[in-house]
């Protein structure tokens, strides 16, 4: 749980800008929730010592839920110098934070089970490609977007020419007005190197499914789409596909050194 270095992104649920990104890296701890109501108690108190101890903690960090059940811990680094920095603070913050829990009788009872709040199930390390995405100019653009849909793909085929492809379909979306905002994350390292992901942001799934509606028929109607598509799926294979609200009022979020 918390105790286990909370180093870890999820799916592209970054935000950034597209001339000067806040960060380049990114981690995701991804987690089974077993008790939410629990689990949001002992972030919210961790959250709270964090802030009052440990102002100088360096990362962006969130905590986003699903309606799947998943829990993810979201952390973004200016390069990863700052990753292992804030990973060695982490775990000296973690500690002190545990020996005062257990120090009060009352939280050391209450938490005594805390570990079974959730189950990790996967962490990973992802690079910000901006080079391939098309990023939001302004960061504002996300503030009243709390929902988000993640699509990840494995590649079959050369990850050029894979993204070859990929970037001519996201022209012809943009040409079409199609201009949701995506972000697109390429692993560094992890299990599997060969993956990218997606996320898109809306302000709720029943507008995404409005727009998603508006944007499949314009592409049907585009013969040069349909071939770019056809392309595109036979050189890929889909390894996630999760929808995603973000909880601003439970974030965890922290200004980034």
């Amino acid at each position: 749980m918390i105790r286990s270095t909370l180093t870890l992104l999820a799916l592209g649920m970054a935000f950034a800008a597209s001339a000067q990104l806040p960060f380049r890296y990114v981690t995701v701890s991804e987690a089974e929730i077993n008790n939410l109501e629990g689990s949001l108690d002992l972030i919210d108190t961790y959250k709270s010592y964090l802030l009052a101890e440990h102002p100088q903690h360096g990362t962006d960090w969130n905590f986003y839920t699903s309606n799947e059940g998943h829990g993810y811990f979201v952390f973004s680094y200016s390069d990863l110098a700052a990753l292992e920095a804030a990973r060695d603070a982490q775990r000296a913050a973690d500690e002190a934070f545990w020996q005062g829990m257990m120090a009060d009788s009352v939280r050391a009872s209450k938490f005594m089970n805390a570990d079974r709040l959730w189950d990790w199930t996967r962490a990973e390390l992802y690079e910000l490609k901006p080079e391939s995405s098309m990023l939001p100019t302004d960061m504002a653009q996300l503030a009243d977007k709390p929902f988000r849909r993640n699509v990840g793909w494995h590649m079959n085929a050369p990850a050029d020419q894979v993204m070859a492809i990929w970037n001519q379909m996201l022209a012809l979306d943009k040409a079409m007005g199609n201009d949701h905002i995506f972000f697109l994350l390429e692993t560094v390292f992890g299990e599997d190197a060969n993956s990218f992901f997606i996320s898109v942001a809306d302000t709720d799934a029943a507008a995404y499914q409005a727009h998603l509606a508006e944007r499949d028929a314009k592409r049907e109607a585009n013969a040069e789409y349909q071939a770019l598509a056809t392309q595109f799926a036979s050189m890929v294979r889909t390894t996630d596909d999760v929808y995603l609200r973000f909880h601003p009022e439970q974030s965890l979020s922290r200004a980034s050194n």
